[in-house]
């Protein structure tokens, strides 16, 4: 643990104007996301309400809407050309939509942007994923379908919208992202919806725009189709596996393994498939590490590696 504090440092290492803000003054208690989201004034607005326990449940599973963020800091729904590389780091990727680094996008955009590092790793060390050759930059996957199981999913339900950034990274590809666990509400269970670009604008302005407007009801409605779709499924992954199309990637956000023991049988079948990269995310080093351990108290240390 006192080795983990010790990089303190270096995770606070980000490029953005309001970096300190929301790493130190949080750990020292002088402010908090809630504070944060005020003063930028975004606080329970749309996709940001899931950032904090503010908003109520119907307000998290109602109408979302677009970035809330004025147009100069929010990314251009006008895609740019795919990197001829990978985007190796928020600076890279700020650099390519032409963001500045006072907005606050990343705070939305960090779901979507794992996937796509967990991507990069995945072939970057297996020659099958979509069919790509080692170290294949993202432009080689132009024409394929790539399906990726999101395990655990919650938060990204609400925010499912910024998904749609994988159409831009990942252009000319068929992304089909199924997003599983319990906490997705029961009415939508089975649910689809092809994903558009974020409007960086509202509420009745962005009712207006004849571009197409991304206020929608979670997981419904119809929309300039891009070529990203969620799916939606209620339940626990094990259970649901065997009724989901084969995936090229499995992804696991903010798991908290250890503390969930209905994680195991889902540990277990992926250890057993082996059909397909598998990672997982964590709020902290420590977290991670004691996953490490779950996965050799279970003797499942085949997926050892594959944690990240």
């Amino acid at each position: 643990m006192a080795q983990q504090m010790q990089k303190k440092l270096e995770l606070r290492d980000l490029p953005f104007e309001f970096t300190k803000e929301v790493t130190e003054d949080v750990d020292s208690f002088r402010s908090n996301m809630c504070m944060f989201l005020e003063k930028k004034g975004l606080h329970k607005c749309g996709l940001w309400q899931a950032e904090c326990a503010c908003a109520s449940a119907a307000e998290r599973v109602g109408e979302v809407s677009g970035w809330h963020l004025p147009a100069s800091l929010a990314p251009s729904r006008d895609p740019p050309s795919v990197p001829n590389d990978w985007l190796r780091n928020w600076k890279e990727y700020y650099s390519w939509r032409e963001l500045p680094l006072d907005s606050p996008a990343a705070i939305l955009l960090h779901f979507p942007l794992t996937i796509y590092h967990c991507l990069h790793l995945a072939v970057s060390s297996h020659d099958d994923v979509v069919a790509a050759p080692r170290r294949s930059p993202p432009g080689q996957f132009a024409g394929q379908q790539l399906v990726v199981h999101l395990l655990g999913a919650d938060k990204e339900v609400r925010q499912q919208q910024v998904f749609s950034e994988l159409g831009f990274l990942l252009a000319d590809v068929e992304v089909l992202l199924f997003m599983i666990g319990p906490a997705v509400p029961r009415d939508y269970d089975g649910s689809e919806v092809s994903l558009s670009a974020l409007s960086p604008i509202s509420g009745a302005d962005e009712a207006a725009d004849e571009v197409g407007s991304s206020s929608q009801q979670l997981g419904k409605g119809h929309h300039r189709a891009r070529n990203v779709k969620v799916v939606l499924r209620r339940g626990l992954y094990h259970k649901l596996h065997s009724q989901l199309p084969e995936a090229a990637l499995i992804v696991a956000m903010n798991a908290g393994l250890p503390a969930f023991p209905s994680w195991k049988p889902t540990l277990e079948l992926v250890s057993r498939t082996k059909s397909a990269p598998v990672f997982f995310t964590d709020y902290c080093e420590e977290a991670l590490h004691m996953s490490l351990q779950l996965f050799a108290a279970a003797d499942i240390s085949s997926l050892s590696k594959q944690a990240r």
